[in-house]
């Protein structure tokens, strides 16, 4: 019985000795809220948001007028959804290669009427023109490619009545 009460004295020493060392710049972890503290209408988790979140447009004014030229040159049968997550439709096995794209998303997706992907469609403004930004734009290319899914780089000088043959050339060519 000796040696137990020896043992224990020593953990009591050694936890004094961290205490004492350690107690003054010890924080508790916040636990972040659970579900159902969520959804009990927790009042200080809506307070955080307040004055700190507010609703932005989706897309530049850039964006907004290619969508209309795109939608009233659209082949029949498609649609266009804007804004869209590389994430919600492109699938991947491996997450370090998923961490590459997933938040990431793109201009424009061209879809069938069951909302399979054809054409990823991406507005090149003069933003495009450094070499980084052009390295970035080739990246996401070969991201949607290596799905099977290409890519149609338009600007706003891009003729409005050639976009429907070139919509239908890139989801052709794909096939």
């Amino acid at each position: 019985m000796p040696m137990f009460f020896k043992i224990l004295g020593i953990v009591a020493l050694i936890l004094l000795i961290l205490i004492i060392v350690f107690g003054p710049n010890f924080k508790a972890k916040e636990l972040e809220p659970n579900e159902e503290q969520e959804d009990s209408g927790n009042e200080e988790c809506a307070s955080d948001f307040d004055g700190n979140v507010s609703p932005k447009r989706i897309l530049t004014d850039s964006e907004a007028y290619n969508l209309e030229r795109i939608i009233n040159n659209m082949p029949e049968g498609l649609l266009i959804c804007p804004q869209v997550s590389f994430n919600a439709f492109i699938n991947c096995k491996i997450t370090k290669l998923r961490n590459q794209f997933n938040r990431k998303s793109v201009d424009y997706l061209i879809v069938d009427h069951d909302f399979n992907p054809l054409l990823v469609v991406e507005i090149d403004d003069d933003s495009h023109t450094s070499k980084k930004v052009r390295m970035r734009d080739l990246k996401r290319d070969e991201i949607a490619a290596a799905a099977g899914i290409p890519t149609l780089r338009i600007t706003n000088k891009t003729p409005t009545e050639s976009l429907e043959n070139l919509i239908r050339t890139h989801i052709r060519e794909a096939a």
